[in-house]
């Protein structure tokens, strides 16, 4: 079974470098308040907290990851108001927010222009939206082609999951959002650069995959012997509020 709380904070040390960066760019220190969008387990509200004196809030359609993001926060003694719910069907009232943060939420929306107008209705004048990842699969590079790119868009496909929803983002700005920084953050991973973190993403997929649709020893052997390549591309927008 997955350790997603472990997932989560393996995951996010790939964009750490940014989301730093993006704190500052967008004057957290100046901020009251916070709500992180599909939350998970409580690791980025808790990168915030230890930066930054806000009010903190959390939303997540799962229930087991906001108990984790509960426990989480409750372990290093961090106050924080999390909701176990479809952020579509949300109650906060309007301008309530000076930020809202997401990281690889749009990924699993459905109604992307509904989703848009909620952020926007629940910002304040001038609020600040962070996008901090977005993984676009369509355009995954790999070498040798071991069909991972088709295992994993058939895999998230079936988990309801858009893998191409990173290039579609910036059709739901105009008129609700005025862009301030955007970046294109993925570098390219090397087996002879990179070859402990190619093999444990191959230990993940292989215990997420149908092994009948990848080729899982063609990758090892390709790592192993320092000839394989991956990419896949990761969009991060800095964005503020128009009203």
């Amino acid at each position: 079974m997955i350790d997603w709380q472990k997932r989560f904070i393996h995951q996010l040390k790939w964009t750490e470098k940014l989301r730093n960066y993006l704190y500052e760019k967008s004057s957290f220190n100046l901020k009251r308040n916070v709500l992180d969008i599909g939350c998970g387990t409580g690791e980025i509200l808790k990168e915030i907290r230890s930066k930054y004196k806000m009010e903190l809030f959390g939303v997540d359609i799962d229930e087991k990851r906001i108990d984790i993001a509960r426990n989480n926060l409750k372990k290093n003694h961090i106050k924080g108001n999390l909701y176990n719910l479809d952020f579509l069907n949300n109650k906060f009232e309007d301008k309530k927010f000076d930020a809202v943060v997401t990281n690889c939420f749009f990924l699993w929306i459905k109604d992307l222009n509904k989703t848009f107008s909620e952020i926007h209705r629940i910002l304040k004048k001038g609020g600040t939206f962070l996008i901090f990842a977005e993984p676009d699969y369509g355009g995954f590079i790999e070498h040798p082609n071991t069909n991972l790119k088709n295992a994993l868009f058939s895999n998230l496909i079936k988990e309801g999951a858009d893998p191409e929803v990173g290039r579609k983002l910036t059709q739901y700005f105009p008129k609700k959002f005025k862009i301030i920084e955007y970046f294109c953050t993925s570098v390219p991973w090397i087996s002879s650069k990179n070859k402990i973190e190619l093999l444990k993403e191959l230990d993940f997929f292989k215990s997420i995959l149908d092994k009948q649709e990848w080729d899982y020893r063609k990758m090892k052997m390709s790592i192993e012997l320092n000839n394989y390549f991956i990419y896949i591309p990761v969009f991060s927008f800095y964005l503020e509020v128009l009203k």
